[in-house]
C-alpha cells in the first residue's frame, strides 16, 4: 500500500510543479497581479450613471485595483439609428482618469 502511495505522489509531482501562474498580468517587477475591480457602468434605465472621485477612492479603500467599463454602443457605433456621442467619449475619458488618479 506504501509502494502504491508513493507512486501516486511521483506521479503528481509533476502536474504540482506544472500549475505554476506562467501567464497573465505582471507589474514592472514582473510580480503576478491579481485583479480586483468593479465593473462600472455609464447608464442604465434611469439614465446616464456618473461617477466621482470620492466613488473611485471608496473602491480603492475596499481593495479595486481594476475597472470594467460596461460601454452603451449605440453611443459609440455607427449601427442604424445611433451616432458616435463626443459627450460620452470625454465621460469615459473622465472615469479612466478618475481611476488613475485613485490608484
Amino acid at each position: 500500500m506504501a509502494f502504491l502511495r508513493g507512486i501516486l505522489i511521483l506521479c503528481m509531482l509533476p502536474l504540482a510543479t506544472g500549475a505554476q501562474i506562467k501567464h497573465g498580468l505582471r507589474d514592472k517587477q514582473g510580480r503576478h497581479i491579481v485583479a480586483r475591480g468593479f465593473v462600472v457602468i455609464t447608464e442604465d434605465a434611469a439614465g446616464d450613471v456618473c461617477y466621482n472621485a470620492d466613488d473611485y477612492a471608496r473602491m480603492v479603500r475596499l481593495g479595486a485595483n481594476y475597472q470594467v467599463t460596461r460601454l452603451a454602443l449605440g453611443r459609440l457605433s455607427a449601427f442604424p439609428g445611433s451616432r458616435l456621442d463626443p459627450a460620452y467619449l470625454e465621460r469615459l475619458d473622465n472615469m479612466v482618469a478618475l481611476g488613475r488618479n485613485a490608484g
